[in-house]
């Protein structure tokens, strides 16, 4: 009867360390999020406290993320993240604040000397079912490189994109109003250009 007293302890014991090691490897309620593999990115969301930094490897850049953005994902392709939106953990039944802008940060290889204002108009136009107006091309510093800031309408909607061409790469960052609107280049134009100085291409 002690045998089996004993071994019932041991499995319980067990139990609860499978469950604990299961809890802690786990995303915290949508706090942060890595959805490729550990070597090739890392960074975490906040949900309005201290700034942080996303690290994508892959990508070979980093920036800070502001106090009270979210970041949604940050994959080996892109990065995802949300302008001021705080979202609700299941535990609670506090509210979510509503985010306004999402800003996608997707990048592409780019052998030898690249003109950057060749390739962003070779990428605007691979997809022929999108209506392109060009208003605004200029140069825009992102962290301690000069990008392209190029402003216009997609379909009808007003639009702002930034390119840079570092590392052998060209990043796209690409914001959008989460609302429907047809005016997400005001929408978004303000965190976009707080976004901006945060990146860094020299320290991954």
């Amino acid at each position: 009867m002690k045998k089996i007293i004993m071994l019932l302890a041991v499995l319980a014991v067990f139990a609860a360390t499978v469950v604990f090691l299961m809890v802690r490897s786990s995303p915290a309620n949508g706090i942060f999020s890595v959805s490729a593999p550990p070597d090739a990115v890392s960074g975490f969301g906040v949900h309005g406290g201290a700034s942080s930094t996303v690290a994508n490897k892959a990508g070979g850049f980093q920036f800070d993320l502001p106090v009270g953005w979210y970041l949604e994902r940050n994959t080996s392709s892109d990065v995802a993240i949300y302008a001021g939106y705080s979202p609700v953990a299941p535990s609670t039944t506090s509210t979510a604040s509503a985010a306004a802008c999402k800003i996608e940060i997707s990048f592409y290889p780019a052998e030898g000397d690249v003109n950057l204002d060749d390739w962003i108009d070779v990428h605007l136009r691979k997809d022929p079912t999108i209506e392109i107006s060009e208003d605004i091309r200029e140069p825009v510093a992102v962290g301690g490189e000069t990008g392209v800031l190029w402003r216009g309408t997609l379909n009808g909607i007003t639009a702002e994109l930034v390119f840079v061409s570092a590392n052998g790469r060209i990043y796209e960052i690409a914001p959008s109003p989460v609302a429907g609107t047809t005016d997400g280049a005001t929408v978004c134009d303000a965190a976009l250009r707080s976004i901006l100085p945060n990146f860094d291409f020299n320290r991954i």
